[in-house]
Order: structure tokens, then sequence, then C-alpha cells
């Protein structure tokens, strides 16, 4: 009987939306969609796309040829590559409404009874819910509405939509030069809270006859050290990456901006700087709502010696111009080094770790294998395994990377993949700080093992965690 109910109300619900649809037709509010409004629909997105094509910034590839760079322009993407990454999805319905003035959509448009609406260009958004429909705005050229697929850039230009940064006038004639860190020094220090050592990349700006900004770049942590040459007018930088970013070598009164992700999502994060179709939509429309220009010049790996180098090409004669306002040790977190194999150098050369014996693995062995014992005679199950010895329990990770923890240490940042390493903790000695990241920790006080590869490592750690 409730079922029954409910088909009757929803069926009646649904006449009352046809009813609403046929009683806004007849007050000319809406009228109904014919061919060539789909095709004007089309036609529209087409132009889009071929702004979109004027607007690509111009794109420098640099190439090492007898330790000389050379600038090779490469062309523009045709209209083709443009529309297989910025198309959006075509009404394919073959009926629709177009909305000539400002409505409310009929309720309980769902399933096989939603609408196609078109919203005609000047015509106010339609109050109301869509439910399952799907709205074609000619004043956004985007679509709303339940199955939508918008273009890549429209859903760039919502995400930007609010990026700001210092409101500053800035020349007619700015340069906006971009560029990526594909290269970087290690530095064996943090910046910020990623457990992520940071990188130090060297660049140079060479544009003595039009000033510049700079949108940079780097996937991780990164200092950006900034020298300019003879007459080159730097007018301000902002940096942007998946972690924290900072800008050395520049004066204090030069504006410089920031954004990361990793703290959540952020309106002015640039996901990556490339020439492929993708990027560039985003930088510009990143570079839009930074600086309200289009990007000039996309570098990409135009290192030399090392050093970025942004705009003319430079000899090793060039003079370039630094300031100490800002110096790349004042964005470390600690004054000692604290990440990666350097945050490791300097708590062996402290004699706050020394590096592990085979007789540390064997002591760990014995204590663990008198702790099976014990826990064996306190057990309700009989053993049967009688191969269990102390070898059983000797950690068969490699102890090449092994250390035994001396002191209250905090643990080295970015100690992932191949820089993971093992750790003992001598007994008595305080748990560490930090995080171990893809390492691996023995503690001699509670005789457990903490950390990703404790299974793989000692093959009987199952044995004393309770």
């Amino acid at each position: 009987m409730n079922r029954f109910i409910y088909l009757l109300l929803l069926i009646s619900i649904n006449l009352f939306a046809l009813e609403e649809i046929d009683q806004l037709l007849q007050k000319g509010m809406i009228r109904t969609a014919t061919a060539q409004d789909f095709d004007r629909w089309e036609r529209q997105k087409q132009k889009e796309l071929k702004v979109f094509m004027k607007e690509l910034p111009s794109i420098i590839k640099w190439e090492k040829q007898a330790d000389i760079l050379k600038a090779v322009n490469i062309e523009p993407p045709s209209l083709k590559d443009v529309k297989e990454y910025v198309s959006s999805r075509l009404p394919i319905e073959s009926s629709g409404y177009i909305i000539l003035k400002k409505i409310t959509i009929p309720t309980s448009f769902y399933q096989k009874d939603s609408a196609t609406f078109f919203l005609e260009k000047g015509v106010p958004y339609p109050d109301g819910k869509l439910g399952h429909s799907k709205l074609y705005d000619f004043n956004t050229m985007s679509c709303q509405g339940f199955g939508c697929r918008n273009t890549k850039s429209d859903k760039i230009k919502k995400l930007y939509s609010q990026c700001e940064f210092n409101k500053f006038e800035l020349p007619d004639d700015i340069q906006i030069y971009a560029s990526d860190a594909p290269n970087g020094q290690v530095t064996g220090h943090t910046i910020d809270d990623s457990n992520k050592g940071a990188f130090l990349v060297k660049v140079v700006v060479n544009s003595p006859n039009k000033p510049v900004a700079l949108l940079l770049s780097s996937y991780s942590p990164c200092i950006w050290d900034i020298k300019w040459t003879e007459g080159t007018k730097i007018e301000a930088v902002f940096t942007t990456g998946y972690y924290g970013q900072e800008v050395s070598g520049l004066p204090k009164d030069i504006p410089i901006g920031s954004s990361k992700r990793s703290n959540g999502e952020h309106p002015c994060y640039l996901a990556s700087v490339s020439h492929k179709i993708r990027d560039l939509v985003r930088i510009n429309t990143f570079s839009n709502k930074v600086y309200g220009k289009n990007t000039t010049v996309l570098y990409t790996d135009n290192y030399k010696n090392d050093t970025l180098i942004i705009g003319n090409e430079i000899s090793k004669s060039t003079k370039r111009y630094s300031s100490n306002d800002n110096s790349i040790e004042s964005f470390f977190t600690t004054t000692e080094p604290n990440a990666g194999n350097a945050g490791m150098e300097y708590l062996l050369k402290n004699n706050m770790i020394r590096r592990a014996t085979e007789d540390d693995l064997n002591t760990w062995a014995q204590e663990r294998y008198k702790l099976y014992l014990k826990q064996l005679k306190t057990s309700s199950i009989k053993a049967t395994a009688m191969n269990v010895n102390m070898n059983s329990f000797k950690p068969i990770c490699s102890y090449d990377n092994g250390y035994i923890i001396l002191k209250k240490i905090r643990i080295p940042a970015g100690l992932y993949g191949g820089n993971s390493a093992v750790f003992f903790l001598k007994k008595g000695v305080p748990y560490p700080d930090g995080d171990l990241a893809h390492s691996t920790l023995f503690d001699f006080n509670s005789l457990q093992c903490k950390g990703i590869s404790c299974g793989v490592c000692s093959d009987q750690s199952q044995v004393s965690n309770n």
C-alpha cells in the first residue's frame, strides 16, 4: 500500500512539473529549443577555443649545444590539440528550452523527466534547483547541473577566482616570465612542516630592456635564490608549489607572494609549469589572477651551470647582483642540518647516533627471544613451532644503513625510498621526535618495531607486540 501511494505521489509531482513548463511556455518566459540553438552553442564554444589559442604564452625551449644555450621557438599547438584539451561536452539532447526571462526552475525534474535548459545571454540566472536537469549558460559558456562535464578551463577559472596578490601598479611593458624547478641543490634543511628536505634553485634574471615579474613553480619545498643583471628591474615574484616556497636574494621592497597546497585547497596553487596544453591554459589563467596579464614567455629546463636563466642569455663574465635582505639560511627551520643525508651526517658527527653492527642485531635477537620464552610460559596456547630459536628474531634488514640512537634526537626529514634508514633505540634513551617516513625503528625499551618495513625487517615481530 505504501509503495502504491508513493508511485501515485511521484506521478502527480511530475505532472505538476510539466504543467509548470507549459505555463512558462504560454507566458513567453521560455521557448522550445531548436536545432539552431544547439548549433549556436557549438559555434560559441569554437570561438572560445580560438581565444585560448591566442592567449597561449610564447614558449621557449632551451637546448644545450657545445655548452651554449640556444633558444628555439616552438610552434603554437594546433586548434585540434587545443580542442582535445578544452572542448566541453556539447549538448547531445534533441530537445530543450531556451530561458528568455528570469524564472524559477520547476520542481521534480529527476531521471527520465529531467530537462535541458539554455540560458539566453543577458538573462539572469534562474532560481530553484535543477534536479537532474542541465543548464547551458550563454553568459559564462559553461554547463551547470547533473551530468555536466565542463571544460578544464572553466574549472581553472573557478579555482583561481579568489586568487589575489598585493595590489600594485605594473609598468605597461612588463614581461611576465614563468618557470619551474626540475633541478635543484639539496640543502639538507627543512623550510616548512612537510617533513621533506628543501631544494635550492639558483636563478639569474637578465632583462635589461624591460621590467620583469616572475611566476615560479616547484612541487617540492624550495628556496629560489634570485640574482639579476645590470639594468634588470624585477617588479614582483610569485611562487607556488605543493609544499613551502621561499625567495632569497631580493631587496625587501620587491613584492613577493607565495602559495602552497599541502595545508589544503589553495586558490592560488599552480600544479605545474610546462609546455603541455593543459599547463599553458593554467599558466595564463594563473598569471591573469596574480598580475592581471598573460604570461609573456614560459621557460622550461633552461639551466646553465646549475643556474636557471630567465630572460636573455648570459656569459660567465656577466655581472650579477643580489641583496642580503633575505638570506638562504634565514628560511631554515633549524641552524643545523635536519634533513636527508646531511641530517644523518650531523647526528653521526655529534655522537648522537652511531653505525649499527652485527653485535647490535644479535643483541636485539637475544632480547626478543627472551621475551618470546617468557610469553610462551604464560600463554594458554601450547606452542608447537619447535624450530623457533634466537636467530628467528634477528632483523633481516641490512645493517649497512642501520644506526643506534644514543641520545634524544629528531629523526631527519625526508628519509623516503633509498634515503630510508634502520634505527635501533638504545635502552633508556627517550623516543625520538620527528617522522620515520619510510624508515624503521627497533625500540630496545619496548622491544617493538615501528615503521612501514617492520613486517619485512623482522619476520617474528608479531610475537611480542602484545
